[in-house]
């Protein structure tokens, strides 16, 4: 027979594991979109720096 006491320690015990799981997707969630936005910034940079060099390079000649 479970008791009252046994039964609202399981719910707690239930309620905090699925609150761990929750946070740690969501941790997950915001490590993979930042990712992505680093992966778009990266070719915009490049992009920008390649063409520093170019106006360089028009300059010297």
């Amino acid at each position: 027979m479970v008791t009252i006491g046994q039964s609202i320690f399981e719910s707690e015990f239930l309620i905090l594991y699925l609150w761990k799981q929750k946070v740690e997707y969501d941790r997950k969630k915001r490590m993979v979109q930042k990712k992505q936005e680093n992966n778009k910034k990266i070719p915009l940079l490049l992009i920008k720096e390649s063409g520093k060099i170019g106006n360089r390079l028009n300059m010297e000649e």
